[in-house]
């Protein structure tokens, strides 16, 4: 099943379409189709095939993608994915921390500490172009 396009705020979809991002399909994997077990929450199709673009989230309830008008951490984070492969060509590292602070990602407890030392160094060097940017 794959999620209304119309319960993601407009201004964003539009930022989002022009990143690469096609769609959710809820309740399994698109390439698999509907029913389909997928191990994780959430996982995106980041590589360069006919699925990129897509998200797949194994449940079938919108609001774990879009709650009240907003974007789920764990959106989010399947968004940066996309976000910095488009971008990039890399859908990890830096280039994901970016994207992810973008979307305003929180980093979870469980995030790896190569995640965390990436992200911090994302924000270090942010606020860095920020303050040179307001002198």
């Amino acid at each position: 099943m794959i999620l209304d396009h119309n319960l993601i705020p407009a201004d964003l979809c539009d930022k989002l379409y022009r990143d690469g991002f096609r769609g959710v399909w809820l309740g399994g994997c698109i390439e698999r189709k509907e029913g389909s077990n997928i191990r994780r929450s959430a996982h995106s199709h980041s590589k360069k095939d006919n699925y990129f673009g897509w998200i797949c989230m194994k449940s079938a309830k919108p609001e774990r993608f879009i709650s009240n008008g907003k974007l789920t951490n764990l959106a989010k984070h399947e968004l940066a994915h996309l976000i910095a492969e488009n971008r990039t060509g890399r859908s990890y590292g830096r280039d994901f921390c970016k994207a992810a602070l973008e979307l305003g990602y929180r980093l979870q407890k469980y995030e790896h500490k190569s995640v965390r030392n990436a992200m911090g160094k994302v924000r270090i060097k942010a606020k860095r172009q920020q303050a040179k940017g307001n002198i």
